[in-house]
């Protein structure tokens, strides 16, 4: 099955962007090139003159628009680059990277790798459980693993916070209740308007692209979160917890979703690596099914699920505040983002405590 999107291509690459000049709060939409310089499909706007009916004016317009307002992109990358003279290509370091879809009505996350959830569960069990009932949780853990792997749709979801979202470039926040915040790369699918009732190839089709998505997550609050059977919300639930991008890769320039190869760098410190290859459905079943039961509206962003071994609580590598975060999706390219630089005054964790967090907690010395 292909998507709509892939026929009749120009051959034009085509990774979507959102970003601000520097010194400037006009958002503008366009794409990122080879080079690493953005171009916006529009010059600066007049204020309040913006045509919302163009569907470059805005990555929302280009959504409601979808599938005709490819065709229009690709037209609109020849044209630039026939004529040399509007919109000039921006250094990366002359331009903000916004998430590419900078409001996103609805932002849904899955869990659709099963090693991961059998490894993050274990790395719970060992923490929370003490002996000699650890033995008996561990086996239990290693047994809903191999349960996960033939589990199949209907697949468990929860609605993260659109609000919370953060670009290229942009820190996180690290919250005064844990010592233990992590990572969790994630493969996102973007899609335009999805009807009630969706067949797979019409939730194929109505996929506009893939994005990397970066779950933030406070792993000493997760087991009582958990417990409480009120879904993961409460040790996700955080200030800029969402990380989004760099950029929009359009279906056709990405051949199979479900074969790229992820790498995860924070700072010099840690190296892990890992591939789609493991998710348990492809994303047109994930679109299908939320489509089963709603209506999805265009611009919502489905995670599909941590990236197996890319973790601080499946490696047992934890991050430190000022940490540079780098999330490599072949096909996409790098996200970007750091921990802070400064902590507030921690509670005392749930886990075991890090004396190495002191030097970087407000009015420690």
């Amino acid at each position: 099955m292909r998507s709509a999107a892939s026929a009749g291509r120009t051959g034009s690459v085509l990774r979507l962007v959102t970003f601000r000049r520097e010194g400037s709060t006009e958002e503008q939409f366009g794409v990122l090139r080879e080079d690493g310089r953005a171009v916006a499909f529009r010059g600066p706007a007049e204020p309040g003159r913006v045509d919302e009916s163009d569907p470059l004016a805005s990555v929302e317009a280009f959504l409601a628009a979808w599938p005709y307002s490819l065709a229009r992109a690709e037209e609109r990358v020849c044209e630039l680059a026939a004529s040399g003279d509007a919109s000039k290509p921006l250094a990366r370091s002359d331009v903000r990277l916004l998430p590419p879809v900078p409001r996103p009505p609805a932002l849904f996350d899955f869990g659709l790798t099963p090693r991961h959830l059998r490894d993050a569960a274990l790395g719970l069990v060992r923490r929370e459980i003490r002996p000699p009932f650890r033995t008996a949780a561990v086996l239990l853990a290693r047994l809903a693993g191999r349960r996960a792997i033939a589990v199949r749709s209907p697949f468990p979801y929860y609605r993260g916070d659109p609000c919370a979202l953060i670009g290229d470039g942009e820190a996180t926040s690290w919250p005064k209740a844990s010592s233990y915040l992590d990572v969790e790369p994630e493969l996102a699918v973007v899609v335009g308007e999805v009807g009630p009732g969706a067949s797979l190839e019409q939730a194929d089709r109505a996929i506009v692209g893939y994005t990397i998505f970066n779950d933030f997550s406070l792993r000493d609050l997760q087991w009582p979160v958990m417990l409480s059977l009120a879904g993961p919300s409460g040790c996700k639930d955080f200030d800029r917890s969402n990380g989004l991008g760099p950029c929009l890769v359009t279906p056709d320039q990405l051949a199979d979703p479900l074969d790229q190869e992820v790498r995860v760098r924070i700072g010099d410190r840690i190296s892990w690596s890992g591939s789609t290859r493991e998710y348990a459905a492809h994303p047109r079943e994930v679109v299908a099914q939320i489509a089963s039961g709603q209506h999805l509206v265009a611009g919502s962003v489905i995670g599909l699920g941590t990236v197996p071994g890319c973790c601080s609580l499946e490696t047992e590598q934890w991050l430190l505040p000022g940490d540079p975060i780098e999330i490599t999706f072949d096909g996409i390219g790098t996200l970007y983002q750091r921990a802070p630089d400064r902590l507030p005054r921690l509670s005392p964790s749930r886990w075991r405590s890090r004396p190495e967090l002191a030097r970087f907690q407000q009015g420690q010395v």
